[in-house]
């Protein structure tokens, strides 16, 4: 591949983390890309996780190993990724965070300017669903944001066999003097219409996008399940410091309410992806 094919896979102690691996394993088989992997803690060789780590490398596949303990973990990762320069941070999502605690994750969506694509399950995305999560409310034809969402998603899709579907939430209708323009079906209608350009203005192929009434944090985990979605891709503009930890980021409150894979890209780097899905077009 003509872009940088390093993926950084993040290794701690939980359960997760060996599907996060072999996730790895077939993310890497499929693009070519070699692995860094960065364990939390030294490894004992007799641990399962070995033998996974062990077929990579049989396979062919480049392996580096790094090693740091938990305190710095966050701080050797953001080192290794300005070293190397991955295209994908990946790591099994943790779901056992405290409230008032920013978990590893977040930190990782807010601070890491790549993808990141957090494990939830074992389960293949082959000939699944994969939904890309947009927001319909906002002005779809100049969100750079949200056209590498749709692009980035139908590119998995079309690697993976798989179906490709967008979801997106809009507000409740507001009370106005204008209650036509504010009516649940006129919101819902002009934001399916809105995805729709888009799409065509991106030349992707899709079906009739799930659109719903509600908070994006409850409505798309919703399509999520109803769908059986075995992947969802979505933005983030990151926020750190007091805003994060005041209003948080709109992927990190879908995060905890998902069961499937999650796919979190940034809109400060995106020129990655795009370099990816142009290579393999």
């Amino acid at each position: 591949m003509a872009v940088n094919s390093r993926i950084l896979v993040v290794l701690d102690s939980s359960p997760l983390a060996e599907t996060a691996l072999q996730r790895s394993l077939l993310i890497a088989q499929k693009t070519g890309a070699s692995l860094d992997l960065m364990w939390r803690e030294s490894v004992l060789p007799d641990r399962p996780i070995m033998q996974i780590v062990a077929k990579i490398i049989v396979s062919g596949i480049a392996v580096e190993q790094h090693y740091s303990n938990a305190s710095k973990l966050l701080d050797e990762i953001e080192a290794c990724w300005q070293t190397r320069q991955q295209m994908l941070i990946i790591k099994g999502c943790d779901e056992s965070h405290r409230d008032f605690w920013t978990p590893l994750d977040w930190q990782l969506l807010r601070r890491m300017p790549c993808p990141v694509l957090l494990v939830k399950h074992d389960m293949s995305w082959q000939q699944g669903t994969i939904l890309a999560a947009v927001d319909p409310t906002a002005q779809l034809a100049g969100d750079h944001l949200s056209h590498d969402v749709l692009r980035l998603g139908s590119f998995i899709a079309h690697q993976a066999q798989a179906h490709c579907r967008v979801v997106g939430a809009y507000p409740p209708p507001m009370l106005s003097s204008d209650a036509q323009s504010q009516s649940a079906t006129t919101l819902g209608a002009n934001a399916e219409q809105m995805i729709s350009a888009t799409l065509a203005k991106l030349s992707l192929a899709s079906t009739a996008p799930l659109i719903g009434e509600g908070p994006p944090e409850y409505w798309i985990p919703a399509a999520a399940q109803q769908e059986q979605a075995k992947l969802v891709v979505i933005g983030t503009h990151g926020r750190e410091g007091i805003a994060g930890a005041l209003l948080g980021n709109t992927a990190e409150r879908i995060l905890d309410r998902l069961s499937c894979d999650v796919l979190v890209i940034k809109a400060a780097h995106t020129q990655g992806i795009a370099a990816l899905i142009n290579q393999d077009a």
